[in-house]
């Protein structure tokens, strides 16, 4: 299996600026790209160093989508 990776400008960040208040915008994107692929959200695995736990804008059940993805990459690098 071949991955590919999106390109920046392919899902809008070549025009996003440096991120001053948080990444909610990237984490959408790449929310957005993962899901068009047909993946989990890899926006699950990012957390606050204070909490541990993901933003208040996450939506879904943040462990329950970190398992599906380490289980999707579990399952597409054994294959």
């Amino acid at each position: 299996m071949t991955l590919k990776m999106a390109r920046c400008a392919d899902i809008g960040l070549a025009e996003l600026p440096h991120a001053t208040d948080g990444l909610g915008r990237v984490l959408d994107l790449l929310s957005e790209d993962c899901f068009r692929r047909g993946g989990p959200s890899l926006a699950a695995l990012v957390v606050a160093q204070s909490t541990g736990e993901v933003g208040s804008a996450f939506r879904g059940n943040p462990s329950s989508e970190r398992t599906n993805v380490y289980k999707h990459w579990r399952d597409v690098v054994h294959t």
